[in-house]
Formats: C-alpha cells, structure tokens, sequence
C-alpha cells in the first residue's frame, strides 16, 4: 500500500523533500484562477473527490499505478491518495491517471480521453462546494525525487458556460478543427514539456460529456483539457433522445489554447436550438422566422449564394448561419 500526502498551492512553492517509503508530497502549478476545478475565485486550492494520481514504480517503469484521492481529503488543501503498487515508487507521476498512459526514457505518452460522465453539471466555473464539483482534468506531471513532486501543465483546457441549460440529461459535444483526443507526446527531458497539435484532423476532433440532474434553465459549465494548439470550435448539446435539431449548435469561434491556459467560452444565448435547411434557398427562407440555421447539405460551386431576407427590427437580434 502506498500513502500519498499531497499538498498544493496556486503558485509554486518548493516543499521540504521528504523519505520516499511510500509517502509522497506534492505541489501543483497554478495561476489565479487556476487551471483546475480545485481552484476557488481566489486561487486557493483544494483537491476534488475522485481524483486520481498515476505514478511509476520500480517494478513498472513505462506505464502508471492509480492512486485515488481519500474521501476524507475531498475539499482539503492536503490530501492523501491511497492504493496498491508493486515496488516503490518510481520517478514520475501523471494527472489524472489513465491506463493508457506510458512513458519510454524521458518520452511522455498520455492520453487525452473522447468521452466524460457527469452525474451533475457545476453551475458555475467556481463551486461553492469544494471538492464536490467537476475536475477540470488538466494534463499535467511531474518528475519524482527525493519524496517530492511538482506537477506541471502539458495543455490547456476549454471552460464551456451554457447561461441556460435547454435539458435535463443529454450529451455537450465540443468539436474542433485539430485532433484533441487520443495519444500525444511530451520530450520531458525539454525545459518545459508540452502537448501539441498542429494538423488538421476530422477524426479525434471531438470530445463528448453525457450529463444528467440539471436544472433546465440555470447555468452549466463544462471542460475539456485540449493539448496546445490554435483551434476553431463548435458547441453542440442533444437530448438524450438525439432529437433533431439539436438543441444547441452554434460556432463558438478560434482559440490560441497555451499550456496552463483556461479558455473560458460563453454561449451569450442559452438555448441556440438551429433550424436544419437541406441547402441555401432553404436557409434564406427560414432565416425569416428563425434566429439560428444549420445548413446539413453539401454547399456545391452551382449554389454558393445566399440572399439575406430583409427584416425590420423593434429590438436587435442575432442572426447566425452554420455551413
């Protein structure tokens, strides 16, 4: 059994070395507010229930061992992560754990997941509730030595606010123009490791949070940790029926996400719900009578133009067209 007492701060502060039997201290590095869930508005940190530390050991020394957070160390500043190693442990340690992490010398291979699971949304990006929200899950690590550990940022993590949430249980999909899921690399032997992705990609370009127990009408907020990159995103929430049209499908514009970035994304309409046009004259149309349209069909060189109906406005309303 391994016991680790890990304790943090928003800036980064040395803590004294300690034996490594079995006990591990550790700061994590932060901004105010910082790039974790475990961080209040005034960028004092906590850990969250549920968090999983990975770590090497002696015995594995290219994959990672969990160890998970202590229920009594939920909302705590220190907290104690518990779990069964083979050996002692080893020189690195990854957050959060996964199973498909592995490191080869000083090449960091983490994995960034498609998916996630809510059994509750945070109304906002800060809970009251310390240690009872969403973990931001940023990817970070750290280099273990003498009982000591700091954990360093590798990307960054988009921070979607919905100002109204339109269901009760469903499915948030955040969609970009670069791959954001699967494996990336580290050197971590480099002054300052980072994940990165450059290529355009219309596959691993998506992640998706199922959620349920929201009160429809409040607000909710969601995250997902992205390796560094420029990226142009889309936002798109569906019932648990997948109904048609989505509730929410809206282009939520580019990012330039660094390491240790918290890009915070705002719909300034709660409930985008797009009207599906088969093809511009389609859309043209039911801009008439809707705020939002979604354009489903192939846009070809013989129908690339759209005439914008005139209307006149007591009040100004938006208008927006998804190609």
């Amino acid at each position: 059994m391994a016991a680790l007492v890990l304790a943090a701060c928003s800036d980064e502060q040395e803590f004294a070395s300690i034996p490594s039997g079995g006990v591990l201290t550790a700061t994590v590095e932060g901004v105010s507010p910082g790039t974790r869930a475990g961080f209040d508005a005034e960028g004092a940190f906590y850990w969250t229930k549920g968090d999983q530390l990975g770590v090497t050991t002696s015995a594995n020394t290219g994959s990672f061992t969990a160890l998970t957070l202590a229920d009594a160390s939920s909302g705590q500043t220190s907290g104690t992560f518990d779990g069964t190693i083979s050996g002692e442990i080893g020189s690195y340690a990854v957050y959060p754990y996964s199973a498909s992490h592995s490191i080869s010398g000083t090449t960091l291979t983490y994995n960034l997941p498609a998916s996630y699971t809510y059994d509750k949304v945070d109304a906002d990006y800060f809970t009251e509730m310390k240690g009872e929200g969403n973990s931001f899950n940023p990817a970070m690590w750290g280099s273990i030595s003498n009982g000591s550990t700091q954990l360093k940022h590798l990307g960054g993590v988009f921070c979607i606010k919905i100002p109204k949430m339109p269901v009760a249980a469903g499915t948030l999909t955040l969609m970009a123009d670069k791959a954001i899921t699967g494996d990336f690399t580290a050197n971590l032997s480099e002054t300052t490791p980072v994940l990165t992705s450059t290529t355009s990609a219309s596959s691993n370009n998506e992640v998706s949070i199922a959620f349920s127990n929201v009160s429809t009408d409040a607000s909710g907020v969601f995250y997902v940790p992205v390796p560094t990159g420029t990226y142009t995103i889309r936002i798109k929430m569906t019932d648990n029926n997948n109904s048609t049209p989505a509730k929410i499908d809206a282009a939520a514009g580019t990012y330039v996400v660094n390491r240790c970035d918290l890009k915070k994304v705002e719909l300034t309409e709660g409930s985008i719900e797009a009207e599906p046009a088969e093809n511009l004259t389609a859309a043209a149309t039911d801009l008439s009578t809707h705020d939002n349209v979604t354009v489903s069909g192939e846009i070809t060189s013989a129908s690339n133009e759209i005439t914008i109906p005139s209307i006149t406005l007591d009040t100004e309303v938006t208008k927006s067209l998804a190609l």
